[in-house]
């Protein structure tokens, strides 16, 4: 990735349709190389940012610059981009070699360059035995591959990714998330992708902007993401979380006296966990079910008991809900050889999490 001028630089950007705004001021810049995921529930704003950002949306006031030109009044067809669609667009009459190049041959390239082009870039995505099949013949994921062939023929700046792994089953959909990151790095073509499954956007991304309500409310990598959400609507989408509001009613040395005012429990975590909230003395906590130890209420008379109410196996592991003065706790634990199903449901069980692990949040809307 570039530390120089991004390859695209989004400035206070806004779209308004009638009745309502979809993108609110919006900046974003993006480095060449990167793989960045535009990531959010529907209605969030993100496909109408990647469309204006390609052309097929106008832009209702700001601009947009790719290679330091400003491209805002730009038709899609003079922007040096490529789109890949969830639908992939293919043409089902013309074979899989003529579809990756239908684009070069629009642009009048010389028939030996095209067909050296058109193999190159299927050759990329694993298809170049499959050049003369017709795409009515191909299954999902080779279609997929096809359709960014098709892109990646046309060598743009930028590549633009509309949920394309929306359509697939979760087994391929798995595999083909990790075969884009390799083929990403391996091109070093931006990507900007749009999605609405977080763990395609934990998994690909260089960087995650997380949209809501028309706005990036956090753009992070993606273990900062997971890790540090800096809103409650992201601690929220991304991933599973457990919440407990809190307020602070002491300080010793480097630590701070929570007490968590929905389960009347109170005990110190170390100062750096809440330096976020700024000096705020109500705000919430956070910590990932994964974080959160299980024992034997005998085996330890500290901390915050619960009866387990809910047990789901995934194979790997074991989710736990407990109930905590009837608050719900998740708590997933690894599974191994003499490890699964070591508490019973109704069982009476001690929670604990280290400081390290613990996010406070400001209480604020977002």
């Amino acid at each position: 990735m570039s530390g120089n001028a991004p390859i695209l630089d989004v400035r206070h950007v806004r779209k308004a349709f009638p009745g309502f705004v979809a993108v609110h001021d919006l900046d974003l810049q993006v480095q060449s190389g990167e793989f960045l995921t535009l990531l959010g529930p529907s209605g969030c704003g993100k496909t109408t940012l990647l469309r204006m950002i390609a052309g097929f949306e106008t832009v209702t006031s700001g601009d947009i610059f790719i290679s330091g030109e400003r491209m805002t009044d730009f038709p899609p067809y003079r922007r040096p981009l490529g789109m890949v669609f969830q639908n992939l667009a293919l043409f089902p009459h013309l074979t899989v070699g003529e579809n990756v190049g239908y684009g070069l041959k629009v642009r009048r390239t010389e028939q030996k360059t095209l067909a050296g082009e058109v193999e190159q870039a299927l050759e990329l995505v694993g298809l170049a035995h499959l050049t003369e099949r017709s795409v009515h013949q191909l299954s999902g994921g080779q279609r997929q591959r096809v359709a960014l062939a098709r892109a990646l023929v046309m060598k743009p700046k930028v590549l633009l990714l509309d949920e394309p792994l929306g359509a697939l089953d979760l087994k391929l959909r798995r595999q083909l998330q990790v075969e884009l990151k390799s083929l990403q790095r391996r091109v070093g073509t931006t990507f900007i992708f749009v999605t609405h499954d977080q763990e395609e956007a934990l998994s690909m991304s260089d960087r995650i902007a997380v949209m809501n309500e028309g706005r990036v409310v956090q753009l992070a990598d993606a273990q900062t993401i997971y890790d540090s959400p800096a809103t409650s609507f992201v601690a929220r989408f991304v991933g599973e979380n457990n919440f407990i509001e809190a307020e602070v009613v002491g300080t010793k040395l480097d630590q701070v006296l929570l007490r968590f005012t929905d389960l009347g429990v109170t005990r110190p975590i170390a100062s750096r966990a809440c330096f976020a909230i700024n000096g705020a003395k109500t705000f919430t906590v956070t910590v990932r079910p994964e974080h959160v130890r299980i024992s034997h209420a005998d085996e330890n008379g500290s901390g915050i008991t619960g009866a387990i109410c809910d047990e789901v196996y995934y194979g790997s592991a074991v989710r736990y809900t407990i109930d905590v003065q009837g608050q719900k706790f998740l708590a997933t634990l690894a599974s191994g050889a003499g490890s699964t199903r070591q508490f019973r449901l109704g069982e009476t069980v001690t929670l604990d999490w280290n400081d390290e692990t613990t996010v406070a949040i400001p209480n604020t809307p977002s």
